[in-house]
Parts: C-alpha cells; structure tokens; sequence
C-alpha cells in the first residue's frame, strides 16, 4: 500500500532508467522515477529492466540523482514500502529521502518545480556540461584501472592461493577484470573524443550517445563479495570500498547525461 500522505505528482516526462546502487553492497541496480513529492518517490522496477533487482524494506539505497530544495540537495533514500504493479509490470517502492548535502551538481531535479533544472554558474553551455561528464566518466574509469593494477601484488600477499592455484586465479579471475576495464575506459576515452569533436548540443545528444551502450560501460565490474569470498580476508575492503567510491561518481555522472537527454526529449 502507498503510505505517502503528501501531494505527489507524476513525472510523465522522465521515461527512462538511472542508476542506483544498494548502500550494503554497492550493486547497481535500474529504476525509473514514477511520482514525486517533497520528500520522498515512488520508483519502479520493471521486469523489462536489463539491470533489475530486488529492493527490501528499510533497504538504504543510493538514487545518484541530486533532488535540490532550496539549499539542499539529496541522493539516499530508504525504502518505506513495496508492492508489484500490473501497470508497470514490476516492483514499485516508496522511498523517502534522508541525508541532506549541500548543492554542488550542475544537473538536478528540483523538489520545488518538480522538473529538471541546470545550474549554469559553473557551465556556459550544456554542451560543456556534458563533455565535462564524459572526461569524468573515461577518467573515473582510468582511475579504478589503476587502482586494480596496484592491488595486484597486494592481492599475491593476502591470499592463501599458492603457485599454479593462485597463477589460475589471477590469469582466469584478476586478469579478465583488469582487461573489462580497460576496454570500457578505452570505449568511454573515444566516446569523449568523439563527442567533443562534434561539438555535442541540447539538440543532439541522442544522436552521439547510446545510453545502453553508456550504461554498461560505467557500471561496475567488480563484485565485492565474489572477491571477498575469493581472498576470505576483510582486509581487502578498504580497497575495494575505494573503488566503489570511484563507481560512485560514475553513476552520478551516467544519470546527470540522462537528465539532459530527457530535457532534450521535451524539446522534440
């Protein structure tokens, strides 16, 4: 049953999926933004979904989508409730939004207009807006392309595989991650380039970014408790918590790119 006792409004022009991640395990996951209150919405979860998942109650979950009131923004939410919809067809849930922040993001949904907003103090056009997203995307990825490489010799010393078992593993297991990252940074690197060749407009981000293709791009390909049961040692957390954070900014960044692709939609 929908709890919410404040006014909720629909959001009909917001028709496609972001990306959230459970604050547990930092798994992303798909949704899409049903209706809107002051604080709190109701998402979905439809079974069409390539990146589904399964929410619970009091779950905390991470939208990566900045809803500003005033002078505060919010990102987490807690899940208050569940029930599937036929309409959808799928899971829909109550969240209601927790931890205020200060407003730092160029490209939010503002809980007093209930519309996407860009904020141009920082930008002087959308299209630099959305370079600077995709720099950000290649770099962030660049990032945990390091961070997995430096962890390798780590990896050696903590883990209980020895010889021929841990050259397996880091041929088989370590090295496909590494290589999965290194081709997504690559393909987030010419996607860059290419955008900021042509000079990417409100009016044309559709034609030079495949959202699909972008989304697989920046979701993890890392699976803390697949590692974590590999190495059976707590001690590799720290790190891969770290890389999570980087994963993080990449979500943030992915939905940023698809509010602008909606706010170009509304002028078509």
């Amino acid at each position: 049953m929908d709890k919410r006792r404040e006014i909720r409004r629909s959001i009909e022009s917001i028709i496609l999926p972001f990306l959230g991640t459970r604050e547990i395990d930092h798994e992303p996951f798909q949704f899409l933004i049903m209706d809107i209150s002051v604080n709190g919405l109701k998402i979905a979860i439809p079974r069409w979904l390539v990146g589904r998942d399964i929410l619970k109650q009091d779950e905390l979950i991470n939208m990566h989508i900045p809803f500003r009131l005033g002078a505060a923004e919010y990102k987490h939410g807690r899940v208050m409730w569940k029930k599937y919809d036929d309409t959808v067809p799928g899971d829909t849930y109550g969240i209601y939004m927790e931890n205020r922040i200060s407003p730092y993001d160029p490209v939010y949904i503002s809980l007093e207009t209930l519309k996407i907003d860009i904020d141009f103090q920082e930008f002087d056009s959308v299209e630099n807006i959305s370079i600077k997203l995709l720099k950000d995307m290649y770099l962030l990825k660049k990032g945990i392309l390091v961070y997995l490489k430096h962890l390798l010799p780590y990896f050696t010393r903590i883990t209980e595989y020895r010889g021929e078992e841990y050259k397996q593993l880091k041929d088989i297991f370590l090295s496909d991650i590494i290589k999965k990252v290194g081709q997504n940074y690559e393909k987030l690197f010419a996607l860059y380039e290419e955008t900021r060749n042509i000079c990417c407009s409100l009016n044309n981000i559709s034609k030079s970014i495949d959202l699909e293709e972008l989304r697989e791009l920046v979701e993890s390909e890392i699976n803390i408790e697949i590692l974590k049961s590999t190495f059976e040692s707590e001690s590799i957390l720290p790190y891969l918590n770290a890389i999570k954070i980087l994963e993080q900014k990449q979500y943030a960044n992915y939905n940023m790119i698809v509010m602008l692709y909606v706010k170009e939609l509304e002028y078509t």
